[in-house]
């Protein structure tokens, strides 16, 4: 079992969402992030919503000082790019690539650069949904500029990412455009029946555990499975009588639950679903709606939302295209292996043993 678990995507949950405008030249936003691998990065992915005519930001990568933007750009000066008038999600070709070693820590960071900017004229770039995360271990984190000065951000992560040249992203990365909250309640009578998440695997892996975010009901028991696309029967079940074993009976959270570990082979699509087994099993498992698969995205590939109607196989949906939505629900598989991606920062959180 890997011990380094600091690179994690995030659940997202919670209606509040908020935002950090940069309408002032003496503005910006970053995120500090740890190189997953050696490798070469290429581009930024940023997404911001505009206001009016925005100005040119300057979108790069610099060095840290004291866990802040140093200020320096990386690749002698070279590392960042301009971005005239920015909206929606844009892949941002760096003027030169980054070399870095697994375990750097660098800054992405968007400061304004040219051209008439006030609240009329700007972008927001760190719009986002209530995050649960262990805060002493995140990576990556937040920081902001306001009146020329870097200090923590108390709003969420601004949604810009590096990508290497192999076209992955870097671990942690959070690029969500504003969502729409759905809370799901259902029971073992429910259709669809399964309610989780799918991936098609961008290499093998070895799944030892789901981590859950939902209200179960008091007195009520429920399934996690792993399915392999395609196949009846589920590789790996972890059933939960809430009433002896979940934190709080009947009380929202998020826990950790291990299932046997499972291979889990590149190129194939897994489904982590909760399966109700009462009639009053599930009070709420939310789920999020997003504008563009740039939201859905990990490290190993895109971690969609998935939905299941019981059969000999099950008939799966599958949420990730403009037809069907965007989807991620808060059920997030665990491998381990750190450089699989799948590992959410959480607290209030317990363990199921």
């Amino acid at each position: 079992m890997a011990s380094d678990r600091l690179n994690m995507m995030q659940l997202m949950y919670g209606a509040s969402s908020a935002s950090y405008q940069l309408d002032a030249s003496t503005k910006a936003t970053a995120n500090i992030y740890r190189a997953r691998q050696s490798g070469t990065i290429t581009s930024v992915i940023l997404f911001s919503s505009r206001i009016g005519t925005a100005p040119t930001y300057r979108v790069g990568i610099e060095s840290v000082s004291s866990r802040l933007p140093s200020g320096t750009y990386l690749a002698s000066g070279a590392a960042y790019v301009d971005a005239a008038n920015p909206n929606g999600a844009q892949t941002l070709t760096l003027g030169s690539s980054v070399t870095v070693a697994e375990g750097d820590l660098y800054a992405v960071t968007v400061r304004y650069q040219t051209g008439t900017i006030n609240g009329s004229n700007c972008i927001f770039a760190s719009d986002y949904h209530n995050t649960e995360a262990f805060y002493h271990l995140c990576l990556p984190w937040a920081v902001r500029m306001t009146a020329g000065s870097w200090g923590s951000s108390s709003l969420g992560f601004p949604r810009i990412t590096p990508v290497y040249n192999d076209g992955s992203i870097e671990a942690g990365a959070t690029l969500h455009a504003q969502s729409g909250l759905t809370t799901n309640s259902w029971s073992s009578s429910g259709s669809p029946l399964y309610r989780g998440s799918g991936m098609t695997m961008a290499a093998t892996k070895r799944c030892v555990g789901v981590w859950v975010h939902m209200t179960p009901s008091a007195s009520s028991s429920f399934s996690v499975k792993l399915f392999k696309d395609g196949t009846t029967s589920p590789l790996a079940t972890r059933t939960v009588d809430v009433t002896n074993e979940w934190f709080g009976s009947g009380s929202r959270g998020t826990a950790y639950i291990p299932l046997t570990p499972t291979i889990c082979a590149s190129g194939s699509t897994y489904y982590w679903v909760i399966e109700p087994t009462t009639t009053n099993a599930i009070t709420i498992l939310y789920h999020l709606v997003w504008s563009s698969s740039v939201a859905i995205q990990n490290i190993c590939g895109t971690l969609f939302g998935a939905t299941g109607v019981s059969g000999s196989p099950p008939t799966w949906t599958q949420y990730n295209n403009s037809t069907d939505g965007f989807r991620s629900y808060m059920v997030v598989p665990d491998f381990d292996d750190v450089t699989a991606g799948g590992n959410p920062q959480l607290v209030n959180g317990g363990l199921i043993s």
